[in-house]
């Protein structure tokens, strides 16, 4: 006879895995379609890299408003919120029509991954604490299992000439399907911090190198997701279904 306690704590676990699911294969189907929307919206290389900023800008300008507000309420409701705005967005890169629509949902798409991700990591501290080992990397490991999954429907989509929002359309249905089934077995033992905390306070110099060093990999890491798509398109000339085939080796 299984322990209850146990299950009910796979279901945790499972339940905040779909959420790093959610994350990775949201941000893959976005970058899978980056040489489409180039195509469409007619951006040379140099505006291309311009439109890119705007979405780590959302993303680090949002770093402290999501901190608080995971402090202040508890990670599994900005975890909802996150995950419903962060499709919401990607459905909406699939209808802009102009360099300034694009700038714009790309700063907020940013901005609610970051809500998503610093919640979902939350929680994934919570299930670790209860689980008493390591497991961390499990839920890392499943991120970029998501990524890998949404390169491949990438360039399914692709191959098939599949329109951009269509495809982003079928990736936010099924995101948000998960999200209303997995979101009640979410860890909920995470509330609100009570005591008084500075807003901000200056890191040791030992998270200071750890910082510096994600920042080198993320560098990487972030020119490999923005520009391996339109690198194979331009200068490998690659045929549609495979213009993501080095995303989708890297994933």
């Amino acid at each position: 006879m299984s322990d209850p306690i146990s299950a009910d704590l796979k279901k945790t676990r499972l339940a905040v895995s779909v959420f790093f699911f959610i994350s990775g294969i949201s941000y893959a189907s976005w970058a899978s379609r980056i040489p489409t929307i180039q195509q469409e919206l007619h951006l040379n290389e140099a505006m291309l890299g311009t439109v890119l900023f705007a979405l780590p800008l959302g993303l680090i300008m949002t770093l402290p408003v999501s901190g608080y507000l995971v402090s202040k309420t508890g990670s599994r409701y900005v975890m909802l919120i996150g995950s419903i705005v962060y499709t919401l967005f990607l459905c909406l890169l699939g209808f802009v029509t102009k360099m300034w629509q694009l700038v714009t949902v790309l700063f907020f798409f940013g901005s609610s991954r970051n809500l998503l991700n610093i919640a979902a990591n939350t929680q994934a501290v919570g299930v670790e604490g209860l689980y008493k080992k390591p497991i961390m990397s499990t839920f890392h490991g499943i991120w970029s299992v998501a990524g890998l999954a949404g390169a491949l429907i990438g360039s399914f989509m692709l191959s098939k000439h599949v329109p951009t929002a269509t495809h982003f359309a079928i990736i936010g249905a099924a995101t948000m399907i998960a999200t209303a089934i997995y979101f009640p077995t979410t860890f909920k033992h995470d509330g609100a911090v009570t005591t008084k905390k500075p807003l901000f306070v200056k890191p040791d110099r030992g998270l200071l190198k750890l910082g510096f060093m994600a920042f080198a990999s993320m560098a990487c890491e972030g020119t490999m997701y923005d520009w391996c798509g339109v690198y194979f398109k331009k200068e490998v000339h690659a045929s549609p279904s495979f213009i993501n085939a080095g995303y989708t080796s890297y994933m």
